[in-house]
């Protein structure tokens, strides 16, 4: 399945560690153990998830790449 991989974290000081790099190394795992292609990557760093859509910038390309069939399915840590 093609997806599209999804990273948030609400600070600017968990973008770096334990954060985004992580989200990013364990969706990539994942996929690849499961037969899958990530297509494309949005981040949101920094952005609390208690945001709206229109601050989530990430998100909402996330959701257009569903919509305009460059994926077929959401992965998010």
């Amino acid at each position: 399945m093609r997806l599209a991989a999804y990273l948030r974290v609400s600070t600017d000081a968990q973008t770096d560690g334990l954060g985004l790099d992580v989200q990013e190394a364990t969706i990539t795992k994942w996929a690849r153990a499961h037969g899958h292609q990530i297509t494309a990557t949005f981040t949101d760093a920094g952005v609390s998830g208690s945001n709206g859509l229109d601050t989530r910038a990430g998100l909402a390309d996330a959701l257009s790449a569903l919509k305009d069939a460059t994926a077929s399915g959401l992965v998010v840590y």
